[in-house]
């Protein structure tokens, strides 16, 4: 059998990576408690790694922007022409889907707060990219750098796993948490280091699907956003749907 090329191994690559993202492309804290375990992303390399991000509603939710890694976004494009108009409901409508930042972790996921069973579904073993609030990342930053209390939870041996919280539904009420758990072993599967710009890269969609999510989202009914969004009341869409 002929030997594969560098360019066919890389294509095969990327589409498994895609795979392991397919359906929710990463995880979220959800109302309630959630248990997780930090993957470390090398010695002396940030855990979380920061993103200009979209929320373009519950149907469509989160996308992650191209304009990240310096590529082109139609959502951009279209956010920027909107922002700019000398219409003020041009304007009105682009502070609905006003680009953000959000930080994303490589972090596995246990079945439930205890920590008993971790998820390990598919190649992905259940690891996927965790995105966080600014809150949340600034309250893992206190505990990775206390030493003497807490520590690097990154450590597959040594580090602990983190209880999540979040209690509320839009930005008004919405409130997070971060508690460490006691040290311990992080299961096999999770005992690895990551490369995060890969990951982020494998779930930031390309120009022609960042198009197509625009497209879809201005034929959308306007709805109230959720989380710590914007929020935004029932309002007229302007239909100029701007520099695709």
């Amino acid at each position: 059998m002929a030997k594969k090329s560098l360019k066919e191994r890389l294509l095969e690559k990327q589409k498994k990576l895609k795979e392991n993202s397919a359906g929710f492309k990463f995880f979220r804290v959800s109302e309630g408690k959630s248990r997780f375990r930090i993957l470390s992303a090398g010695e002396e390399v940030d855990w979380a790694i920061e993103a200009t991000v979209f929320y373009l509603g519950k149907e469509i939710g989160y996308v992650v922007s191209p304009v990240t890694f310096d590529g082109k976004c139609a959502i951009m494009n279209t956010y920027n022409e909107l922002a700019d108009s000398k219409k003020e409901s041009d304007r009105k409508f682009a502070k609905t889907f006003k680009p953000g930042k959000k930080f994303f972790t490589a972090a596995g996921k246990y079945k439930d707060e205890k920590g008993a069973e971790p998820m390990t579904d598919g190649e992905s073993k259940g690891i996927k990219l965790l995105m966080l609030a600014t809150g949340q990342y600034n309250d893992m930053i206190d505990l990775w750098t206390d030493d003497e209390e807490a520590g690097d939870f990154t450590h597959p041996l040594e580090g602990y796993d983190l209880k999540m919280g979040r209690t509320g539904k839009s930005k008004n009420d919405t409130e997070y948490s971060v508690r460490p758990c006691k040290p311990t072993k992080a299961p096999k599967q999770w005992r690895k280091e990551v490369n995060l710009e890969e990951m982020l890269k494998a779930i930031i969609p390309s120009y022609k699907e960042t198009k197509e999510l625009m497209e879809k989202f201005l034929n959308l009914e306007p709805e109230e956003e959720e989380d710590d969004s914007k929020s935004s009341k029932k309002k007229k869409k302007s239909g100029k749907k701007g520099d695709l």
